[in-house]
């Protein structure tokens, strides 16, 4: 069609649904394909991916957020079990409480340009993730226990790129990722 603002694909297929900018929580949809649906795209007509909208999808292998979305709202991608990998576009300002708590096998987490603020548990219990990538020329303000309680929920990324320029910024900002100076690195170096 024509006019869409998010698609998913589900055995193969496409599903597109129009939702408009805001796309919040659907019973129908979630309890219809969240156990189904592979991948997700969101069009550019999306600002705000809302409260839980795609919570415990937990086959999703693979989001694309485009490059219109502001906001991850409050539980969005709560235990998206399955999902490896997910690049934050450069407009996204704000990842909501538990945004994507528990997404267990992220083992990359690309944050683009723009990102300001990051709320109390939004990146707890990511197990696998191994790199954390920050792009914006100002650390984001960490609400909370961001990443879990003191680093024991799990997230214990092994890199965490920053600009080169911003490693006493980012190390101030991300005081809950208590690891050692170590495992900050310039960004300049990181090879995809």
């Amino acid at each position: 069609p024509e006019n869409w603002d998010i698609k998913y694909k589900v055995n193969g297929q496409w599903i597109y649904e129009t939702t408009g900018p805001i796309v919040e929580l659907s019973e129908e949809r979630n309890n219809t394909y969240r156990n189904l649906a592979t991948e997700l795209v969101f069009n550019d007509t999306v600002t705000e991916v809302g409260y839980m909208s795609f919570q415990h999808w937990k086959t999703l292998i693979s989001v694309d957020l485009g490059q219109s979305v502001t906001k991850l709202g409050a539980y969005s991608f709560e235990m998206c079990k399955n999902l490896p990998k997910l690049i934050i576009p450069n407009n996204l300002q704000a990842i909501g409480n538990t945004a994507l708590g528990g997404c267990e096998k992220i083992s990359l987490l690309d944050i683009g340009t723009g990102l300001e603020l990051i709320e109390q548990w939004a990146l707890v219990n990511l197990y696998s993730l191994n790199t954390l990538i920050f792009r914006g020329p100002v650390a984001p303000t960490v609400k909370g226990y961001a990443f879990g309680n003191g680093g024991s929920g799990g997230t214990n990324p092994l890199n965490i790129y920053v600009p080169d320029n911003l490693f006493d910024d980012y190390s101030a900002s991300l005081w809950n990722l208590t690891f050692g100076t170590e495992r900050f690195k310039p960004l300049s170096i990181y090879i995809p």
